[in-house]
């Protein structure tokens, strides 16, 4: 079975929501979104939602192993661009850019959400 998560990033006025199908656990998650927020805070892409997303996905094609042409595989990557979150998720990752952190918290649709980690960067 697949541990699917959500990613939301935000920053004071902005969220954008992404999904990861599977291997959405800490352990391969968290590596991830740790590279992306050190990128923000070393001012290698910009430190909002908006503009530094993009290469979020980027991260997600290079864990994926995709090129940059589509082979007829469906997924662009390990993280792809979603509308909210989603009804089957095992976590939530929040990465705020304004407090330089990323949340993480455990999902049971039944039950709520738990926070599991607030790390700080």
């Amino acid at each position: 079975m697949s541990t699917r998560a959500n990613i939301k990033v935000v920053d004071d006025t902005t969220t954008l929501w992404f999904y990861r199908h599977n291997d959405g656990n800490p352990e391969t998650t968290l590596p991830v979104l740790t590279q992306f927020m050190r990128w923000m805070i070393n001012g290698r892409i910009r430190a909002n939602a908006s503009q530094s997303s993009g290469w979020l996905i980027a991260l997600g094609m290079q864990e994926h192993g995709t090129g940059t042409e589509p082979t007829g595989d469906w997924k662009i990557g390990t993280i792809e661009p979603t509308d909210g979150q989603h009804s089957d998720i095992n976590y939530l990752y929040t990465v705020d850019t304004a407090k330089q952190e990323i949340r993480v918290e455990a999902v049971d649709m039944h039950r709520g959400r738990s926070t599991l980690n607030v790390i700080k960067i």
